[in-house]
């Protein structure tokens, strides 16, 4: 089974950012662009060669102009902050008109089989806490 993460934040997660956390959570695994360079894919091992398998996959984030948006797409869900983080404002039920107009960026990260739920948890909240955002997830089986 795999499981899915969001990560919305209020600060846009760069490539270098989202490559950097990775190398600090999984510093043995390879990372894949995908062709159409919308998605980084982490392999077990094998390298650019294509000898190792997806255990994650990391979509490139998103921005949603409107955070009251994610209201609907995150209604009744889970939101973690990092270690030491806050919820972004956008994202909580106090926020006001004006939080809400905030714009917010938008990832999924999917991990592929149960083994790697551990490690996509952990990635996903390092990848939050470079960008000042929060964790929705899992869904799914971690």
């Amino acid at each position: 089974m795999s499981a899915d993460w969001t990560i919305a934040c209020a600060r846009e997660p760069r490539q270098e950012l989202i490559l950097g956390s990775v190398a600090a959570v999984m510093p043995e695994h390879y990372v894949r662009e995908s062709t159409d360079g919308l998605l980084l894919e982490i392999l077990d091992g094998g390298g650019d060669d294509g000898g190792g398998s997806t255990v994650i996959a990391i979509e490139l984030p998103r921005l949603v102009r409107v955070a009251a948006e994610l209201d609907r797409l995150l209604h009744g869900a889970t939101v973690t902050a990092p270690a030491g983080g806050t919820v972004p404002l956008a994202l909580t039920a106090d926020a006001g008109a004006e939080a809400r107009e905030q714009p917010v960026w938008w990832l999924d990260l999917h991990a592929t089989a149960p083994a790697a739920g551990p490690l996509a948890d952990t990635l996903a909240h390092t990848i939050a806490g470079t960008c000042d955002g929060a964790v929705v997830g899992p869904r799914g089986e971690a």
